[in-house]
């Protein structure tokens, strides 16, 4: 584009040369100057243009480099997919409680466990008190939650 510029200008250069035009005029005098500034703005927009042209070849390298360095210390990501995939919440943390009515053990996961209201005992189908209320007498006998498997 910047050379498409450049070659413009000098083709309204030569044109201005070719059909005898007179500097010496008011008009003439405004022209030149015209064209002047226009031969300058082409040769700045030239100077941008390679500038932009290193930039992004600078910032492709970059871009390069920092795939590599991801690669080197993350693995490939094609792998991590698959992993993820077959997994399927392996690295949510998951709690067993016992059933206060039926000894059952239910496997839940925390979100499961901070809400009492939406355990559901597997084996006795029914909702359960499953509060923790150590201090209190009244609540059932609860097994608190074993580590996280």
């Amino acid at each position: 584009m910047a050379m498409d510029l450049n070659a413009k200008a000098a083709y309204i250069r030569g044109m201005m040369k070719g059909m005898e035009f007179d500097p010496t005029t008011q008009e003439g005098k405004i022209i030149v100057a015209m064209m002047d500034l226009l031969e300058e703005m082409a040769d700045v927009v030239s100077e941008h243009d390679d500038a932009l042209d290193q930039a992004f070849d600078e910032l492709d390298a970059i871009d390069e480099d920092m795939d590599d360095l991801v690669d080197n210390i993350f693995g490939d990501d094609d792998e991590d997919e698959d992993e993820d995939e077959d997994d399927d919440g392996a690295f949510e943390t998951s709690y067993e409680v016992t059933c206060p009515n039926c000894g059952t053990v239910n496997i839940v996961d925390e979100d499961t466990l901070m809400d009492s209201d939406k355990i559901v005992c597997a084996e006795a189908a029914q909702l359960s008190m499953w509060k923790f209320c150590p201090t209190m007498p009244r609540c059932p006998p609860m097994q608190k939650p074993k580590v996280p498997m």
